[in-house]
């Protein structure tokens, strides 16, 4: 997990799904919430890393915030908060510094919603992106479709 302090490069949370690296420990149990991708903004952000590898977060963010501005895209949100209770899960981290989590059999990798701030939405509700808090991600919001209440 990078530091909050360092440029975080796009291609971090964009790479492709990671499996824990032995051996993992446990760090603790927690509240984990589930975000889905935004699919319009998610290929928004796969042309800017195309184009420029060493892109950030922050140069995704920018781009996104002028496109919602322009009334280009609906919001500038690249992961949504499901609008429904978070589940208390242990969380476990490999030797490589990555985070995951148990569900349903299968490890998910987790991240850390301050190192994201404004590309955490929440949709179909109101609310506020918990500070400090975990989340892992559904790939397509076809798949939280039929679990949003």
């Amino acid at each position: 997990m990078p530091n909050a302090s360092e440029k975080i490069k796009l291609s971090f949370p964009l790479s492709k799904a990671i499996f824990p690296t032995l051996p993992l420990k446990m760090l603790s149990t927690t509240l984990v919430y589930e975000f889905f991708t935004n699919s319009e903004n998610y290929e928004i952000a796969k042309k800017l890393l195309k184009k420029s590898p060493d892109a950030s977060l922050n140069d995704l963010l920018d781009i996104l915030k002028k496109l919602n501005v322009e009334e280009k895209i609906c919001c500038p949100y690249l992961w949504g908060l499901q609008p429904f209770a978070p589940s208390k899960r242990a969380i476990y981290e490999d030797v490589l510094g990555n985070r995951f989590i148990k569900l349903d059999n299968k490890w998910r990798q987790v991240f850390q919603t301050d190192y994201f701030g404004d590309l955490l939405g929440i949709y179909l509700t109101e609310g506020i992106v918990p500070k400090n808090a975990y989340f892992w991600i559904y790939q397509e919001f076809g798949y939280a479709k039929p679990h949003i209440v």
